[in-house]
């Protein structure tokens, strides 16, 4: 069944729950005091990832030249032998 929530954050939004319609009313609840809406969930993994970052405008020709691709082709992979 689909639900409107509000979320710890105080945003809403609507949820699908799947089972037993007894446990909707715990997972509900769960909802509504664990749980953050998806915009402030992308909002902080977005700021804790970004955390030491700089921004930098570039051409593209620009990233390329300096930044180019790691290349895996050097690695080896350990091999069980006994």
């Amino acid at each position: 069944m689909k639900y409107t929530v509000t979320y710890s954050c105080g945003h809403t939004g609507t949820i699908q729950l799947y089972g037993k319609t007894k446990e909707h009313k715990h997972q509900l609840r769960k909802y509504e005091e664990f749980f953050v809406c998806p915009d402030c969930y992308d909002n902080d993994i977005n700021s804790i990832n970004s955390k030491d970052c700089t921004e930098k405008e570039m051409l593209y020709s620009e990233f390329k030249r300096n930044y180019k691709a790691v290349s895996y082709t050097h690695l080896t992979l350990p091999t069980n032998r006994e």
